[in-house]
């Protein structure tokens, strides 16, 4: 279920995404989404998971995902998915 959890996550932010949204990247958001899913789940103790989890190493990898993130600018995330065939931008 992890797996599938993870593997939904893209279609889910893009079936609740507003074609007119005026988002600056929503590819970024998706990429940072599944990005952030692994340590939110770690975080949460995921049965999957369970038998690795630390509480104290869960609060500190949530914690430490959560101020990279920050610091990742939109479009460098966005100028790697233009290079991709079919998810850059429709001309």
């Amino acid at each position: 279920m992890l797996i599938v959890a993870l593997a939904m996550t893209p279609v889910y932010l893009k079936s609740v995404s507003d074609s007119a949204d005026d988002a600056e990247a929503p590819g970024a958001n998706i990429v940072m989404s599944m990005l952030a899913f692994p340590f939110w789940a770690y975080a949460v103790n995921a049965l999957a998971l369970r038998p690795w989890h630390d509480g104290a190493l869960a609060s500190i990898m949530l914690a430490t995902f959560t101020l990279i993130s920050g610091a990742i600018r939109p479009e460098y995330i966005s100028a790697g998915l233009n290079l991709i065939p079919g998810i850059g931008p429709k001309k």
